[in-house]
């Protein structure tokens, strides 16, 4: 069965992530990039998190997008690029994490 894994790229111990096909991955950083083949790892979307209130209304923060999400297709090798910023805003100290992918069956 297919996982579904929230990651914070600051905190992994490795740049070598290893997965499986049809995981979900999901970091927390305001933009990313697959390089190399699209088909083994695919970006799904930037996107603003954002929570449900007590009265149903959906709530996010002002600023820029905050989650990056990535889906492990075919196994294989992949890399991907996860840019990170400081206090939530793209400044010049904002950082880019390269990471290894490793798909497998």
């Amino acid at each position: 069965m297919a996982r579904f894994l929230t990651l914070h790229p600051r905190q992994l111990a490795s740049q070598c992530l290893k997965v499986k096909v049809g995981d979900i991955l999901i970091f927390s950083a305001a933009g990313g990039q697959v390089r190399g083949d699209h088909c083994l790892m695919k970006m799904l979307g930037v996107f603003v998190s954002a929570v449900v209130g007590t009265n149903g209304d959906v709530l996010s923060p002002a600023g820029p997008p905050n989650v990056v999400v990535f889906h492990a297709c075919r196994a294989g090798s992949s890399t991907i690029e996860l840019l990170l910023t400081l206090a939530g805003m793209p400044s010049e100290k904002s950082e880019t994490r390269v990471l290894e992918i490793t798909v497998t069956e």
